[in-house]
């Protein structure tokens, strides 16, 4: 820990030596010289492998999730920029959704700025690539600083080959497959961190402030938030080394010891740190922060088929080995106070990562965006103790390199080391390219772009024939997968039917962005064969042409895309459809019942209250949507409802103790309607407002909507009916207002109910109060700057009480976290991975099965995870009870599923009981 009163992290004194042969200028000069060109060799070698001029071509990239960043990136640059706002709400996907909050707005932005010099199609390609050309780069200053040689940094330029061309995985993010698969951003962050790490070694060496440091962690969050986890961790790493000085007892007569300032100072600057990456990023995190409740977690457990390919795809063989050589490192007392603690922060780095792998789950978090970070750490670790080992061993030859003889081999020894230096880029070089299998064939499909592809003449068609506005109507189609890449260069091409003909469309590629994105791969379920979600476990919908007119008039959508056989010739049998258009392998049909209007006026009895359950109003709305039978009956949730609309359907529509009870009862009031329609001759009326499709029941004589119109930022519309429920089928977002004042209530399946006061309505989408604060904060970071580079800590200064409390936080929070990732979703997948290998007629295992699916078959778990993992439990578990003779428990639980999960593609897997 070097003497007392001093930290390991502090400036060593330079050891004497001999200016004039251990490090002579010229030959100084001469190292930096080769280095530099061993950075130009590494971008010679990363250039070679691409076909650059594809990066100027204009256009529209493709290629795994590359193919539908082009719609966010011009929604930015047409739509938000012009409005001063860099995020805001689209109408594009997931039937609206607020694009750019939930996700890394920074590359985005550098490609729109980019966008005005040059097309933005190739802005868009330059700013993708920008991230993983740029970590060579980063790596070589990064070392160089840490280090304080350029030779250190030509080696990490050089493992940064072996990173970014490594292919044991394409989407944990950072290396080249990752980004062509998409995660450009994450690639962005990654070569941001090696500065961030060298910065702070900096700070704690020559005491600097960490205002640099905190804009580097800014910078990092702003362009990805799992490379920004770890690197959170990073500035912390000082506090612990201070944790034996808080129980060290205060100054007799209050006089100060003079080592006190140096405490005070690590303290703030940790502090600083922190306060300015927090104040820098809040006008992005405060209002993202706000909205979560509106957006979609994803939780995924990554399934690995063993420990052996766990160990591939992660590269344990890399990382295990080299943090345990760390570790080692750092307990060696013959290495330097200085050495021993880099050896120690990044063995502290590497289980950062460790930790948030491990509790990923619990939070609703991949745990594989993790590993990358890593694996990076490992590389700089590795450079940095090769360096030392190279540079050790150049002092040790020096002395023979300057011995005066004829022996030309003498003098070549003093130039061994930066011969290793070139060996090991050389090395590099040739373990990428033995890597490097699929990176530069991956390039070429994805900047090549669509219009390479064998298809894009049915996209340029559509372009060409159906182009329209919000105002037209949604524009569906059916899901593709990874078969029919060819097409497009994607399976996600249809995502952007936005971006080709201003039609708005479903599912997109922001999936975590929006609260209905788990409707927008449900009802994509409903029309295709192959539906494929995120989440892992999800319950889809069967085919099913009879739910297909609901969901059409739901949504407001006129069109939709076929490819396959098998749904194009249901949607031609279908009534309710008509071909409209068809080229090749697709066919384009329309929808007869197109109401072309998002908004309907429902009668007073036609809505609902209904007190939320355990797993909230999410859970409750989702399941309203699965049920298309109900869409006549919208409810709102009991936490949205003021005093105002609770007296209003106090007696009309009812106050329901939870989602089974209304839909109990509208469902059965629904199979009364349709008996006494269709066998009674019993009048509609009899069953008023439970129709298939919201204002159904108003078609004779229902008030008319006029002069309706849509817009990212804007709706309006002119209404006979003022004072009546009005539902409009858009996603609801805090950021709307009406002009009139009137309140808007999120309502089932998470779209807007309003009453307006008068015959014109003006909702617009405006900045939350939490937005404005962020701004107000971020720009407080400015002045915050300014008065930390003047003023230095006192003596006084807190830090113990700053120290202990910033570290009872953090073990708090490790604690808490670590527990949450024993419990809920990791430990149901853990028990059911377990449980599905038991056979449920195997009698010698029944009672272990039972033991393992008995806590999660409730209903409580239903409603929290409502996905085939929870299914599975209660199915396993009625097996058990029927093979044990307890066929009533057994049926009840079969019911329970088959009333929850009706027209799901899962109850084929449920067993006769009775």
């Amino acid at each position: 820990m070097g003497r007392p009163g001093k930290t390991i992290f502090d400036k060593a004194k330079s050891p004497a030596r001999k200016p004039a042969t251990l490090n002579p200028p010229a030959k100084a000069k001469t190292e930096d010289l080769l280095s530099w060109l061993s950075l130009a060799l590494v971008y010679l070698f990363m250039f070679s492998r691409f076909d650059l001029r594809l990066l100027v071509s204009d256009t529209i990239l493709t290629g795994g999730d590359s193919a539908s960043w082009y719609q966010v990136l011009r929604t930015l640059k047409e739509e938000f920029l012009p409005r001063g706002r860099l995020f805001g709400f689209s109408q594009g996907n997931f039937f609206g959704y607020l694009e750019g909050q939930h996700y890394f707005i920074l590359p985005f932005l550098s490609a729109a700025l980019l966008g005005s010099i040059v097309p933005l199609t190739v802005a868009l390609k330059i700013v993708t690539v920008a991230g993983g050309l740029a970590l060579p780069l980063t790596m070589f200053f990064a070392v160089s600083s840490i280090s304080g040689r350029k030779p250190g940094g030509a080696i990490a330029a050089a493992a940064s080959l072996l990173f970014l061309f490594n292919e044991s995985y394409s989407i944990f993010g950072g290396n080249w497959l990752s980004t062509f698969a998409g995660e450009f951003c994450y690639s962005w962050a990654i070569a941001l961190l090696p500065l961030l790490l060298a910065s702070l070694v900096r700070d704690w060496r020559k005491r600097r402030k960490g205002l640099q440091s905190g804009l580097i962690l800014a910078l990092i969050g702003l362009c990805h938030f799992f490379v920004f986890m770890p690197a959170f961790f990073l500035p912390l790493f000082p506090a612990f080394t201070l944790i034996p000085r808080l129980r060290n007892k205060k100054p007799q007569n209050n006089r100060l010891k003079p080592t006190m300032g140096r405490e005070a100072g690590m303290v703030a600057r940790i502090l600083t740190t922190y306060c300015s990456a927090l104040l820098i990023m809040a006008f992005w995190l405060l209002p993202m922060a706000s909205t979560r409740r509106w957006a979609q977690p994803i939780s995924m457990l990554w399934h690995f088929n063993s420990f052996k390919d766990f160990a591939s795809q992660t590269l344990l063989w890399i990382w295990a080995p080299t943090g345990l050589g760390f570790l080692l490192f750092s307990l060696l007392r013959k290495n330097s106070p200085r050495e021993r603690s880099l050896a120690a922060f990044l063995v502290y780095a590497l289980g950062a990562c460790a930790f948030l792998f491990f509790i990923a789950p619990g939070l609703g978090m991949p745990d594989i965006r993790f590993v990358p970070p890593a694996l990076l750490f490992c590389g700089l670790g590795i450079s940095l103790f090769l360096d030392a080992a190279v540079k050790r061993l150049g002092r040790r030859l020096s002395p023979l390199s300057e011995l005066k003889t004829t022996y030309p081999g003498r003098k070549a020894i003093g130039w061994l080391p930066s011969l290793l230096t070139l060996a090991g880029l050389g090395a590099s070089v040739a373990g990428s390219m033995a890597l490097s299998h699929n990176a530069p064939a991956w390039f070429s499909w994805n900047y090549s772009g669509y219009e390479a592809k064998s298809e894009w003449p049915f996209i340029r068609f559509v372009s060409e024939r159906y182009r329209g506005s919000p105002d037209d109507g949604r524009f569906l189609w059916e899901k593709q997968d990874q078969r029919d890449n060819r097409d497009f260069g994607s399976e996600r091409a249809f995502e952007n039917l936005y971006l080709f003909t201003g039609h708005p469309s479903s599912e997109g590629i922001h999936y975590g962005s929006s609260m209905m994105a788990r409707a927008a791969t449900y009802l994509q379920s409903s029309y295709s064969p192959n539906p494929v979600d995120p989440e892992a476990e999800r319950i889809y919908s069967k085919v099913d042409p009879a739910s297909w007119p609901a969901r059409f008039d739901l949504f407001n959508a006129q069109y939709i895309v076929t490819h396959s056989d098998t749904i194009r010739s249901l949607f031609a049998a279908h009534p309710d459809f008509v071909l409209d258009a068809s080229m090749g392998k697709f066919s384009i049909f329309r929808y007869l019942g197109f109401a072309d209007s998002y908004l309907s006026v429902l009668p007073e009895n036609a809505l609902a209250l209904v007190d939320g359950g355990k797993a909230g109003f999410r859970t409750d709305y989702y399941r309203f949507f699965r049920d298309y039978e109900l869409y006549g009956t919208p409810f709102v949730s009991m936490e949205f409802a003021d005093r105002e609309l609770k007296a209003r359907l106090s007696e009309t529509g009812g106050h329901w103790p939870d989602y089974d009870s209304y839909r109990n009862v509208g469902l059965a009031k629904r199979a009364v309607e349709e008996q006494g329609t269709a066998r009674l001759g019993i009048p509609q009326g009899l069953a008023e407002g439970m129709s298939g499709s919201p204002g159904e029941a108003l078609k004779e004589g229902s008030p008319i909507i006029t002069d309706e119109h849509i817009d990212n930022f804007g709706i309006s519309f002119s209404t006979a009916a003022p004072g009546k429920p009005h539902y409009i089928k858009i996603s609801y977002a805090p950021g709307w207002r009406s002009s009139g004042g009137e309140k808007i209530y999120p309502v089932s399946p998470g779209f807007m109910l309003i009453y307006p006061k008068g015959t014109k309505v003006s909702l617009n989408y405006r900045r939350s109060g939490w937005e404005i604060a962020g701004i107000v904060l971020s720009l407080l970071s400015i002045p915050f700057a300014f008065i930390i580079t003047k003023k230095r800590p006192e003596r006084a200064f807190p830090w113990r009480a700053f120290l202990a409390a910033g570290l009872g936080l953090f073990f708090g929070m490790a604690l808490y976290l670590s527990v949450q990732s024993l419990v809920g979703y990791p430990a149901l997948a853990r028990a059911m991975a377990k449980a599905r290998r038991i056979d449920p007629g195997d009698f010698l295992r029944r009672k272990e099965l039972l033991a393992l699916v008995d806590p999660w078959a409730t209903r409580e778990n239903l409603d929290r995870y409502d996905n085939r993992l929870v299914f599975d439990a209660y199915r396993l578990k009625s097996l058990v009870l029927a093979a044990e003779g307890r066929t009533e428990e057994a049926s009840e639980l079969i019911d329970t599923l088959s009333a929850r999960y009706a027209h799901t593609r899962v109850l084929d897997s449920l067993p006769p009981v009775r």
